[in-house]
């Protein structure tokens, strides 16, 4: 991969995705890569309420609604989800 981005750096477009620790971890594997990948951009997790925007828009694509219960319910699982910040329950997968 390194070699390709080298070799067609004004062609060639390359996103590497993930968590700031591992995506450290990896930059840090090969001095040049960091070089190589210069532009960073950090994405903030989402909120519970932007979570719950969400849950509420897929649903609604489906047809589909929360009672007040399961939204009580859902908001509470989200805002558990948010405060974990861990690398298993990504926030963007919640």
């Amino acid at each position: 991969l390194i070699k390709l981005v080298e070799d067609h750096r004004d062609q060639l477009v390359v996103v590497l995705a993930g968590y700031p620790n591992e995506m450290n971890e990896l930059m840090a594997h090969n001095p040049g890569v960091r070089s190589r990948f210069p532009t960073v951009i950090m994405f903030e997790d989402y909120s519970v309420s932007e979570l719950m925007q969400i849950a509420r828009q897929f649903l609604g694509s489906q047809h589909l609604t929360l009672t007040d219960e399961a939204s009580h319910m859902l908001e509470k699982q989200l805002t558990s989800m948010v405060d974990a910040k861990d690398t298993q329950n990504g926030n963007g997968r919640a």
